[in-house]
């Protein structure tokens, strides 16, 4: 850990419980879990906390021994692990001012039900018992979410932490979130040029009106991976009077080979558009589902013939 982030511990007395940053290994992939992400607060866990390890085929395989071994609480330290004591847990945390922290493990795909959680709080309640105080995280590996069961006095608290930083680590480099989040942004911005063009193109024709109320959702598999939010994409529809002539709808960014994809779709016939990158700039290439490999440009001339029969 950074030098800066070495003093930044030292300072503190103790960790609040709804503040802590958690850096775990899942598959491949590395995650820093924290309090909401719109919250002020630096993130204190870098690529440079985490090794490079093994990739694995199957991330769901092994993955609570591996976030078991990998875990860490920024501003806590590690203690024995396993039994302590009279209750039994997967990890002894202690912070600063010296107090020790169990920690239950459960893993799921999904986030934690209700009898997950009624199970949760009679651990609690069994290990206060024994003068033992004991936390129960959930770790959500499906959409990448942390739940901590905790006793706050009497009182049950949840504290549900989200993914602040996803990176992939390998000795050719570091994949970071932020790359997926630029690549979205841009995906956006050149639907939109390509129907800024479309418009422009049939602006003389005075018959057609569009509309982009409607949208369709972007939660591809690479945005879910690396805890992207979901996105909402417009629909553009090209209107003679109140009968869609003729629509554009996003159907995906990462494409094998291409660069996005959006489906063209008439009364009779479905058409793609490709995005294909080159040195200095992106061109869409129309192609049909029966022969995607064969394409031409998509410009003025080729959409006036798809709408001809419109």
């Amino acid at each position: 850990m950074k030098t800066d982030t070495y003093n930044y511990m030292n300072s503190m007395s103790s960790v609040d419980p709804t503040k802590r940053q958690v850096l775990v290994n899942i598959g491949n992939r590395f995650i820093v879990f924290g309090p909401d992400a719109r919250l002020p607060e630096p993130i204190h866990f870098t690529p440079e906390d985490s090794a490079i390890l093994p990739r694995v085929a199957d991330e769901s395989e092994g993955v609570e021994t591996r976030i078991t071994e990998s875990l860490q609480v920024f501003g806590m330290t590690r203690g024995v692990s396993g039994p302590h004591g009279a209750v039994n847990a997967d990890i002894e945390l202690v912070d600063n001012g010296g107090k020790h922290i169990l920690v239950d493990i459960k893993v799921r795909e999904r986030d934690p039900k209700q009898h997950d959680l009624q199970s949760g709080s009679e651990r609690l309640d069994q290990a206060r018992s024994k003068g033992e105080n004991l936390e129960v995280w959930f770790f959500n590996i499906e959409r990448l979410k942390l739940f901590v069961l905790r006793r706050d006095g009497p009182a049950l608290r949840i504290d549900e932490l989200v993914p602040l930083n996803v990176w992939e680590k390998t000795s050719e480099g570091v994949f970071e979130r932020h790359r997926v989040v630029e690549e979205v942004d841009d995906w956006l911005r050149r639907v939109e040029r390509l129907y800024a063009e479309i418009r422009e193109w049939l602006r003389d024709n005075n018959d057609l009106h569009f509309d982009q109320t409607r949208t369709v959702k972007m939660s591809e598999e690479l945005m879910q991976k690396f805890a992207v939010t979901d996105r909402e994409l417009s629909i553009l529809d090209v209107l003679r009077s109140d009968q869609v002539v003729v629509s554009f709808v996003p159907r995906g960014l990462w494409l094998i080979g291409a660069w996005g994809r959006i489906d063209i779709i008439t009364k009779d016939k479905m058409s793609i558009l490709v995005a294909i990158k080159k040195p200095d700039k992106f061109e869409w290439h129309l192609s049909t589902p029966d022969d995607r490999q064969r394409t031409r440009l998509f410009d003025k001339f080729a959409l006036s013939e798809l709408m001809s029969g419109q």
